[in-house]
């Protein structure tokens, strides 16, 4: 997998939530979260409102460097 990523053919799974996203809904779920990340509401409270893991709003907000 090492050389595949050096030579460019392996790059992950593509990013769904982001700021740039595509699919409106996707975009809406996101900025929800940031809007609710700048409240200072807990991780577990948005996962448990948005129905996004946890795992992927700890990255939202690594991204956002809240």
């Amino acid at each position: 997998m090492e050389i595949a990523k050096v030579k460019g053919k392996f790059n992950g799974r593509p990013v769904k939530y982001h700021e740039h996203a595509n699919n409106a809904q996707d975009r809406l779920i996101y900025d929800e979260i940031v809007r609710m990340l700048n409240n200072n509401e807990s991780v577990m409270d948005i996962s448990k409102r948005t129905g996004v893991t946890r795992m992927t709003i700890y990255n939202i907000k690594k991204r956002i460097s809240i």
